[in-house]
């Protein structure tokens, strides 16, 4: 191979790998668990106290003392922590995503960035300031997200595909997640191995680490004794958690090995939890950014099969109709429901459903389960609920008093509505299945 070819080999690798066309859902299913994890684990640590700390321990780090960010007064404090907060939370849902994003990464800094300068330096912050800063630059709202279905449900609607296509915008996000991982690993293990050599490995380092945390930092388990009662076993534990740190480089050179040093980085974590009673929140919310999460909901959809799925006959003459659909076929991504246009595909409904009359599919939306059972207005909503993950966590109220009373009234009064309207509606018109 020539000079000039392998330079255009690692010119067509190298877009490959930053640049690979990707999948929406899959950058929208990595935004919500970021952003939900982060939100779970800050929610409980209220910032105003540090603004009791005496001044005398201010010591702001380089960027803060670069920057001139001052220690703000408590009340101030709470505001921004409770805007930042509420910004992870609509980050999380992809509501308003391109601003709440923005939003939480700038917040985010000076949040997670304060209580670092008042003299010691928790390293483990740095990767969830990063990586808020990459989504905010991303367009991880266009699938997964609240934001996604307002657009399939206006006017305008139709306009939009359901599905979108493949783009490299959809894959460098995640690609940059899996190069800060790299680097914070690879760079503790040759901090270890430049300050103490392969003695960190071979010494007693790993058995006085977990007899110290155990007393210390009181693990869930007492796992970290019984390793530390065997030479042999705390040498076999630093070696191989050395070995992962250090081989986590390969991780950039294929799906296959990325999965296998990733899950183990992972495991390794879970690990030095049970072990040591130490928790690296931050490295925790890195790791679902790389699930393929499209992947996942493929195979999930291919373990169910064809159980519990239903289907959604709908009358693809009304805008109304038209656009809930669109919005249940965004959110279906189990694949638990089949849609059928009354208007379009009769012939198709009939011969597999021959008892159902036309004029009541058109007056009331029906949804069938495998045994031809039908739930028709409200309950067919509730029926569909089961069906979609986002609404897991609605279901419960939608059997509870009055709930259920004011869904069919509520429901009845929008069907009458659009059907003593002739259901005009914009851009009406059959909808493919």
């Amino acid at each position: 191979m020539t000079d000039s070819g392998r330079f255009e080999w690692v010119g067509r690798r190298w877009n490959h790998f930053w640049f690979e066309p990707g999948g929406a859902s899959t950058l929208g299913g990595a935004r919500i668990a970021f952003f939900l994890l982060v939100f779970l684990f800050y929610v409980g640590r209220p910032l105003a106290p540090w603004a009791d700390v005496p001044a005398a321990f201010w010591m702001p780090t380089l960027l803060f003392r670069l920057l001139h960010i001052p220690l703000l007064p408590g009340w101030v404090l709470t505001a921004v922590d409770v805007s930042w907060k509420a910004a992870l939370a609509l980050s999380a849902i992809g509501l308003f995503t391109r601003y709440s994003t923005i939003v939480a990464a700038v917040l985010g800094f000076y949040v997670l960035g304060l209580p670092h300068n008042f003299g010691k330096v928790h390293h483990s912050d740095t990767l969830v300031v990063l990586l808020m800063f990459v989504f905010a630059a991303s367009r991880g709202g266009d699938a997964c997200s609240l934001d996604r279905l307002r657009r399939l449900a206006s006017l305008d609607g139709k306009k939009l595909p359901v599905l979108l296509p493949l783009d490299p915008e959809y894959t460098w996000p995640r690609r940059v997640a899996l190069c800060l991982l790299v680097l914070a690993f690879a760079g503790a293990a040759l901090s270890k191995l430049r300050n103490s050599g392969l003695a960190w490995a071979l010494s007693d380092n790993m058995r006085n680490t977990l007899l110290v945390h155990y007393y210390d930092h009181r693990p869930p388990t007492s796992l970290g004794l019984l390793v530390a009662s065997s030479p042999t076993l705390t040498h076999l534990l630093a070696a191989g958690s050395l070995a992962m740190e250090m081989g986590v480089v390969l991780a950039l050179f294929g799906p296959r090995l990325r999965a296998f040093f990733v899950t183990g980085l992972g495991f390794m974590q879970i690990g030095i939890w049970l072990m040591m009673g130490v928790l690296f929140l931050g490295y925790a919310s890195v790791y679902p950014v790389l699930v393929p999460w499209a992947e996942v909901a493929a195979a999930v959809r291919r373990w169910l099969g064809a159980r519990g799925r239903v289907v959604m006959l709908f009358d693809g003459s009304c805008g109304i109709c038209t656009r809930t659909m669109r919005v249940l076929r965004a959110v279906d991504v189990l694949g638990r429901i089949e849609f059928l246009d009354v208007i379009g595909q009769w012939p198709v409904i009939a011969a597999r459903y021959p008892r159902l009359d036309r004029l009541q599919c058109l007056a009331d939306m029906h949804v069938l389960a495998s045994d031809s059972s039908a739930a028709t207005g409200f309950l067919a909503y509730r029926r569909l609920a089961w069906r979609v993950p986002l609404a897991w966590l609605i279901v419960p109220f939608l059997y509870v008093p009055p709930v259920p009373q004011f869904g069919r009234i509520i429901y009845r009064k929008v069907a009458d509505d659009r059907m003593s309207h002739g259901c005009e509606l914009p851009w009406a018109g059959t909808e493919p299945s």
